[in-house]
């Protein structure tokens, strides 16, 4: 089958200069065909469409802005209402408890005293020997006569015995009960090297979460003082991770 050589004037392609004198020219009749009306609206257009897309973007820019703003305030809101009522809740349960402890002593039981604890969410509240961890005492109405000689183990002992300042009314971090349920421990130090020990359960505060909305995706967390979860919404990686 013959070869076609490339020495062949007739096949030899056209050389860079003439290439691009080529393209020159068919450019030239191009914008030679182009009226000066196409020209003046190719460039009014352009020139309108700067401003145009500009205020889009501005006014765009400005709404989301705003509706993030107006967000950070509310959730803002809810959180101080938020605080403001995990604190009143806070002193009442301390309250509360004080008021428990003095009637070991004095002997008398206050009229409407369970009721009150029972709304704070108490489980229990008792009084333990700091040396032998043995639950001394019971409040009435907070234990059955099968729970009435329990021993502590000597580490739950040790860690309570760790939390007490002083006779200073404590509320421990989030804790699990002898039943294994979440809890918070309310401690404080008694003559004799008594404990004044009491349960409390996280229903209040849950209830408090899972009032919160933040819109469909949104989601709110209660967490104590060490970042363990107290209250989730149900679909939170907080709570699927939760142990």
């Amino acid at each position: 089958m013959p070869m076609l050589s490339s020495q062949n004037p007739a096949l030899a392609l056209p050389s860079s200069p003439r290439l691009f004198d080529l393209r020159r020219r068919r450019a030239s009749a191009w914008l030679q065909k182009l009226r000066m009306h196409h020209v003046l609206f190719v460039a009014f257009t352009l020139i309108a469409a700067v401003p145009v897309f500009t205020l889009a973007w501005w006014v765009e820019h400005h709404a989301l802005q705003q509706e993030i703003d107006a967000a950070t305030d509310k959730h803002s809101l809810v959180a101080r209402n938020l605080t403001a009522a995990f604190s009143r809740y806070v002193l009442d349960v301390k309250a509360g408890f004080d008021m428990a402890i003095n009637t070991f002593y004095s002997g008398e039981q206050a009229e409407g005293l369970k009721r009150l604890l029972t709304s704070l969410e108490f489980r229990h509240v008792c009084i333990v020997n700091g040396t032998t961890g043995e639950v001394e005492r019971y409040l009435p109405g907070f234990a059955d006569s099968s729970s009435t000689h329990i021993i502590l183990k000597p580490e739950t002992l040790a860690y309570l015995r760790s939390q007490l300042k002083d006779d200073e009314t404590v509320i421990t971090d989030l804790q699990r009960d002898v039943t294994g349920h979440p809890a918070f421990f309310v401690l404080r130090a008694l003559p004799e090297g008594r404990i004044a020990y009491g349960v409390i359960a996280t229903d209040y505060l849950v209830r408090l979460q899972q009032a919160i909305a933040f819109g469909a995706r949104g989601h709110a967390v209660v967490l104590d003082p060490k970042g363990k979860v107290i209250g989730s919404t149900p679909n939170s990686i907080c709570r699927r991770s939760r142990r």
